[in-house]
């Protein structure tokens, strides 16, 4: 009974953000002494704010992924985000790492034009992230995706050594990386790494390793 309020509590704060209280009591039909419960252990693990009888969303994706947990459907809970909510999260975890961040990088010249939604570098390593918060799919659909975002890649690898893009990089290799919202059957699809949103932040810790391990496809500038 619990486990079913909690999921249905998650995906109505997923759809509005923020609410007050009594409002969300009757939408829910619980009694206040359930929601603050519920509530309670949601703000106990820095996923929302309850304050003057107002509760405000404030860790999205972390929410999104609780949901997963509490028994949501991955159709639920992406019709929930949109892929700003992404690219903020997986901006923030690499600023926490002490990466550059640029969002929404745009340019191109005469052998095409590229859109990369997150990039991040640290020293010699860049990341291009493409940030997916869709439903399950179908492998054609997200290597087609992958083989798009290849492509994406070495143009603004080639834009970086021209000197065309100045984002501070200078000299280093850039890896291509999809984030998802849910976990796939593969974890890399033409030498490119798959990375469910909940396991971003370990595979920046070791991305490294995961170079060498899976021989990651990866661009020098």
């Amino acid at each position: 009974m619990m486990a079913t309020l909690l999921a249905d509590l998650i995906k109505h704060l997923l759809y509005v953000r923020y609410i007050d209280f009594e409002t969300l009591k009757k939408i829910l039909k619980v009694a206040p002494e359930v929601l603050e419960r519920l509530l309670l252990s949601l703000e106990s693990q820095d996923l929302v704010r309850v304050y003057d009888g107002r509760v405000e969303v404030s860790n999205v994706i972390g929410l999104a992924i609780e949901g997963l947990r509490s028994g949501l459907t991955h159709d639920s809970v992406a019709g929930g985000l949109n892929w700003r909510d992404f690219e903020r999260y997986a901006s923030k975890i690499l600023e926490a790492h002490g990466f550059m961040v640029y969002r929404g990088l745009r340019g191109g010249f005469s052998e095409g034009r590229f859109e990369i939604d997150v990039f991040g570098f640290k020293e010699a390593l860049a990341l291009a992230i493409d940030c997916k918060h869709w439903k399950r799919t179908h492998f054609s659909i997200l290597r087609n995706h992958v083989e798009r975002h290849i492509s994406r890649v070495e143009l603004l690898s080639y834009a970086i050594r021209a000197r065309v893009v100045d984002v501070g990089f200078r000299r280093g290799k850039i890896l291509p990386v999809i984030v998802t919202l849910a976990e796939h059957s593969r974890n890399t699809i033409n030498n490119v790494p798959i990375v469910p949103i909940s396991k971003f932040n370990d595979f920046i810790l070791n991305t490294r390793k995961y170079m060498e391990e899976l021989s990651l496809i990866t661009f020098k500038v």
